[in-house]
């Protein structure tokens, strides 16, 4: 009243306010869409990057690979056992000799991708893990194909114990083949968004393994 204005012009203005807080905002198509311009003007969005164009274009086409983790067995898959007893039966190289192409061909199999996307799947206790580790350190420095230290998957000293109490029995492949399923299942908990390849040769329950694996799992 102070300002000379009516009630009735209050009431007019406060309906032209919610008139106005009721129209639904336009989006950025509508209003060009509105706008007297002879030429739309398309809205350029700038990000700033520290990446380089061929860097961007890299991490795209790496976007687009199938994400892969390699598991494989040592012995008689990647190193030749020469006819050891219990760590295998192939007696073409000598013992220890890493089997020609192997290691290229895990390589293949990464598609490029220069981290380590590769587990060994040992039926080893964990006590050796040591033992291990230390002959793949050796393999890279003599093998340049391989590019990436795997991970270790090792077995348990149980199922080892029974493994050697039954000399090569089906009783013993199986407390293997049971252990090296198990490491697997764990391993895929930590990994779900990727597919899996597994190689390994006709014992200590790797064709078994690899089965149970394919029935289990639809990323193998």
């Amino acid at each position: 009243k102070g300002e000379g204005i009516t009630t009735s012009e209050n009431a007019e203005a406060g309906e032209e306010e919610e008139a106005e807080e009721e129209t639904p905002a336009l989006t950025i198509p509508e209003r060009m869409a509105l706008t007297p311009w002879k030429k739309p003007i398309k809205p350029v969005y700038r990000t700033k990057s520290t990446f380089r164009p061929e860097e961007l274009a890299k991490m795209k086409k790496d976007e687009m690979r199938i994400k892969r983790k390699i598991l494989f067995d040592v012995d008689d898959t990647v190193l030749c056992s020469g006819g050891a007893h219990f760590a295998g039966c192939d007696r073409r190289y000598p013992h220890k000799t890493p089997y020609p192409g192997f290691f290229q061909f895990v390589k293949e199999l990464h598609l490029g991708d220069c981290m380590g996307h590769m587990a060994a799947l040992s039926a080893r206790p964990g006590a050796l893990e040591i033992d291990l580790a230390g002959k793949f350190r050796k393999i890279k420095e003599e093998h340049p194909a391989l590019h990436a230290h795997p991970s270790l998957l090792l077995g348990e000293i149980g199922s080892g114990y029974t493994f050697v109490s039954n000399q090569g029995a089906p009783e013993g492949y199986r407390a293997l083949a049971k252990t090296k399923l198990r490491r697997v299942r764990e391993y895929i908990q930590i990994y779900p968004e990727y597919r899996f390849v597994f190689m390994g040769d006709n014992g200590q329950g790797d064709y078994w393994v690899a089965k149970e694996m394919c029935k289990e799992f639809r990323m193998f």
